[in-house]
């Protein structure tokens, strides 16, 4: 497999404690197919003591089969208990962490409780197996397209694309997750007609939107940062996030946890990538020095990156082109609490394509039910083009 940072411009487009709850496990019925989530995460046991204290999250962020209708992070008895109307739109850090405590807690527990969790109530979920994925027409052009990273209610997105002169970001949106994305809007705030932005990620407050940007191949790109004050107001200008330079051939974006207070993200040299955890004691602070993740989510020989961290930390999805890989793959992993190391990921067969295809970059939603990422398999409109597949609770 080629190096990553070179790969676009050959063709194959790389845009680029605690209340525990039961563990997300794998089941043995198939590959990744068993991720499972316990029936009390909903109400009680996602979010640790560490999010409370740095966020102000009340032990209650959790995913579940109705998630569709008020359970995603930003469900709309929660959006409208406090993440918008309770600080966020105010602008201001007093406002959002007002907001986000009083407001989020009351609101995040009074939908979930009134039923939007029944479904995880009735007992433990088990995640079926991931359908065909379909291409995201309406996102997709001739050129380039890559990097998906969705709000939590799935109503906004935000992906590279190389459509223009260099590859830049761009965003869509629709009205509601049965609608199709529309609106295809260049990010003119991170996006530099002279450099190429080749990956983003969204944090799960989408107040925050980390960018790998820089000269085009070979030259090397980093992490940088934009900021709002709300949801409706307008992108900063991009910062160097510097605590995530570790040299060698570049960084690559992945995800934040729910509470925004840890980055995964990987680092590249030579043919090798490793994911890295860094994490802040609160959303206004620095991030600390990053460490690689232990256990077996690091090959050490191989490209393991755009790591994407599940809402209760304990799974996470990545790319990886290791061995037994067809090209390259995503790849899930679990772990017993966010303390410990993940252990032996599996390929998700089911995710895969040919023997030469790149299937990478994911996003995945956080009730686990939904997967966007990048492919250039069979059926691509130019270059890769940005893929969705679901599952449902069985």
């Amino acid at each position: 497999m080629l190096n990553p940072w070179i790969r676009f411009s050959l063709g194959c487009f790389l845009v680029g404690g605690c209340t525990t709850p039961q563990p997300v496990s794998l089941d043995a019925g198939a590959e990744d197919a068993g991720l499972a989530r316990d029936s009390g995460s909903a109400d009680g046991g996602i979010a640790d003591g560490g999010a409370d204290a740095g966020s102000g999250l009340d032990g209650g962020i959790g995913s579940d089969s109705g998630v569709t209708d008020g359970g995603p992070v930003v469900a709309d008895a929660g959006q409208d208990g406090g993440i918008s109307d309770g600080g966020l739109d105010a602008g201001t850090d007093a406002g959002f962490d007002a907001g986000f405590d009083a407001g989020f807690d009351a609101g995040f527990d009074a939908g979930f409780d009134a039923g939007s969790d029944a479904g995880f109530d009735a007992g433990p979920c088990v995640l079926g197996p991931w359908q065909t994925p379909t291409n995201v027409s309406e996102l997709n052009s001739s050129a380039s397209e890559g990097t998906p990273t969705l709000s939590q209610d799935q109503l906004s997105i935000y992906f590279s694309s190389s459509r223009g002169a260099n590859p830049d970001i761009y965003s869509a949106s629709r009205a509601s997750r049965a609608d199709t994305f529309s609106g295809v809007t260049l990010v003119a705030a991170v996006s530099d007609s002279t450099n190429w932005e080749t990956a983003v990620s969204l944090s799960p407050n989408e107040l925050e939107l980390y960018v790998v940007t820089g000269p085009g191949p070979p030259g090397i790109r980093r992490i940088w940062r934009a900021t709002r004050p709300s949801r409706a107001g307008g992108w900063s200008a991009l910062v160097q996030v510097t605590a995530f330079d570790l040299g060698g051939g570049g960084e690559h974006t992945g995800s934040l946890s729910v509470d925004g207070l840890a980055a995964y993200f990987s680092n590249f040299v030579g043919a090798v990538a490793t994911i890295y955890q860094a994490t802040r004691p609160s959303l206004g602070s620095a991030f600390g020095a990053p460490s690689a993740l232990t256990g077996a989510v690091n090959d050490g020989s191989a490209l393991d990156f755009y790591p994407a961290i599940f809402d209760d930390g304990l799974a996470i999805a990545f790319t990886s082109d290791r061995a037994g890989s067809s090209g390259s793959d995503l790849y899930f992993a679990t772990r017993a609490s966010r303390s410990s190391a993940f252990g032996t990921p599996t390929r998700s067969a089911a995710l895969s394509g040919s023997a030469t295809d790149a299937d990478e970059q994911c996003w995945v939603s956080n009730d686990g039910l939904d997967i966007y990422f990048t492919s250039n398999r069979s059926g691509s409109m130019g270059g890769p083009d940005i893929y969705r597949s679901s599952r449902s609770c069985l």
